[in-house]
């Protein structure tokens, strides 16, 4: 039986490195590899090695299956650590003084569940730049210096992540960023309580919902001359900002409700974005841009382009 591992080992190792090495080669760098696709890889490399050396012997799949299941561990953590730090430093060049992730998101989170939430947080960023520049022009003038990605216990457990008051950052949740979770991020689908997202993007959905919060708050600051106002501060004053908020989210909304039955008298915005997008208008813009954001469906372009007009000069 030896014998037959050791005449088999060394052709069988030569295809797992070669391939590895191609895997490695030709992925994109700021690219995560699921579970799937690191399965998808294995049974190929099982194929190749069986149709060139002709040999479907119990013990020669057993230690390919042993060879490559190790391989692919090994190359899958590194290449998602090797890809979460270029986000980071990503994330964190833009201001290094400003944007900060704490210690314990990069030690105790799923890498590839962060990866893909560092990717579309940075992607986001890019697209909206200006807000980005008056982000960090605000945050040097503020009393909360730094815009911080964290971990957090909520007290839902069906939160996610969830944005800070004065734009302080974004809060991830401990029980589905945990590198012990059960991967739910990765394999959740767009249903009734949720706004529409294409599949395999509901981390990219669950950060982009936040970023619409963030931004729709900064604008209803900003356009209400309240930008650099620490409200927590004031707390003679917050129940008027709270009003001029209130309202403002309300108006944002039927705005977009208007642009949407413009583009669109078939479909009814509310059914299509879902239970939670009713809940208030705030959630409300918050689902429909996470809609623009992670939704390709031709069904929803209306969503989408709705969103685009309100948002246009907001920046």
């Amino acid at each position: 039986m030896f014998e037959k591992i050791k005449k088999h080992f060394l052709k069988i190792l030569s295809v797992v490195v070669a391939s590895s090495v191609m895997l490695t080669s030709t992925s994109a760098p700021t690219q995560a590899f699921s579970i799937n696709e690191l399965s998808d890889f294995g049974k190929g490399i099982i194929n190749r090695t069986k149709k060139i050396y002709d040999d479907n012997t119990t013990i020669c799949n057993s230690a390919i299956v042993v060879l490559v299941a190790t391989l692919l561990f090994t190359i899958g953590f590194s290449v998602n650590k090797t890809n979460v730090d270029k986000e980071i430093k990503k994330y964190k060049d833009r201001a290094p003084d400003i944007f900060e992730i704490e210690d314990e998101v990069v030690r105790e989170t799923d890498p590839e569940v962060l990866l893909r939430t560092l990717i579309q947080l940075n992607k986001l960023f890019d697209k909206y730049e200006s807000f980005t520049k008056e982000l960090i022009k605000t945050k040097k003038s503020d009393i909360n210096k730094k815009f911080t990605i964290k971990l957090k216990n909520f007290p839902n457990e069906k939160t996610i992540a969830s944005t800070n008051l004065n734009f302080d950052g974004i809060d991830l949740s401990k029980k589905y960023y945990n590198k012990n979770s059960d991967k739910y991020l990765i394999n959740m689908k767009s249903n009734s309580d949720t706004c529409p997202f294409d599949n395999g993007k509901s981390v990219e959905r669950a950060i982009s919902h936040e970023f619409g919060h963030l931004i729709e708050e900064f604008y209803i600051n900003k356009k209400n001359s309240l930008i650099f106002w620490n409200y927590n501060n004031a707390p003679n004053f917050n129940i008027e900002f709270n009003e001029i908020k209130n309202c403002e989210f309300e108006i944002i909304k039927y705005q977009i409700i208007e642009k949407a039955i413009e583009k669109n008298k078939k479909r009814n915005i509310l059914e299509d974005l879902g239970t939670y997008a009713n809940k208030d208008a705030c959630e409300f813009f918050a689902e429909a841009f996470a809609t623009l954001e992670t939704s390709s469906d031709s069904k929803y372009k209306y969503i989408r382009n709705a969103v685009k007009d309100i948002i246009s000069d907001w920046f």
